[in-house]
């Protein structure tokens, strides 16, 4: 056990490293807000978003209800669901509640490494990886961004940051979050369509309700996408092409 637990904090180091500093600084942005550092705990440990915290923290400072801000964070987390599908067939038959625990902590970095580790050991026979160590490495992100959080969110009770530059830090981590996410034709389509349909929403609706409808439109153009990039592979993967293809 001592063992697993070392493993999994030498992998997590590199996310744990990069948690450090954009938890203290999202705290301090927190804070601007007018969340208290107790709050900040509460909505590192329960929510652990990254981008939904900084949307649920937005949401909460322009005076919107909470059934808004629930239901736009729960879109924003969705994706969480193809992580737990996808850690299922690694640990399948192993501890339940283990699994629960790991889907549940399990960031887009830690899951990365995780899959990534179990890929290894699947082809390398002289390698493994246990649900034990990929919990370790969920685990010990989900602390830091946490208790970075909070030492921002105190931090920002000696400092009080103009509007101005609240404004700047949140866009600046939002596109910290979005660059490393680019990276095809198809997410980088995605992400300026849905730019450009926040821009234009915004000039008749509320931002609110603005974020609710290009996430979920947003989500439906790329999957709309997707299934006709899946349907355009196949097409030049059929059996007639590739002759048609030796013969040209």
């Amino acid at each position: 056990m001592k063992n697993e637990m070392i493993n999994g904090f030498k992998a997590a180091i590199p996310i744990m490293l990069s948690y450090i500093f954009l938890g203290v600084a999202a705290g301090v942005v927190f804070r601007n807000f007018g969340m208290e550092w107790w709050q900040v705990l509460f909505f590192g440990l329960l929510v652990f978003g990254g981008a939904s915290e900084f949307t649920g923290a937005a949401m909460l400072a322009t005076g919107a209800g909470v059934p808004e801000i629930m239901i736009t964070m729960l879109l924003l987390n969705m994706r969480q669901i193809l992580y737990s599908v996808t850690y299922s067939a690694y640990t399948e038959g192993q501890s339940t509640w283990k699994s629960l625990v790991l889907a549940g902590i399990s960031s887009d970095e830690a899951f990365a490494m995780n899959t990534a580790k179990w890929e290894e050991a699947k082809h390398d026979p002289t390698k493994s990886w246990s649900l034990n160590e990929a919990v370790w490495t969920a685990l010990f992100p989900y602390l830091t961004w946490a208790f970075a959080s909070v030492a921002g969110a105190l931090l920002g009770q000696l400092i009080t940051l103009p509007d101005l530059l609240t404004g700047f830090l949140t866009t600046s981590m939002f596109i910290g979050l979005l660059i490393p996410a680019l990276t095809s034709r198809l997410t980088i389509t995605v992400a300026l369509f849905s730019a450009a349909l926040a821009l234009i929403l915004q000039l008749f609706i509320s931002n609110s309700i603005v974020v609710i409808l290009v996430t979920l439109i947003g989500c439906y153009f790329g999957y709309r996408l997707q299934l006709r990039q899946q349907r355009y592979l196949k097409t030049f993967d059929h059996p007639f092409m590739k002759k048609e293809d030796d013969n040209g």
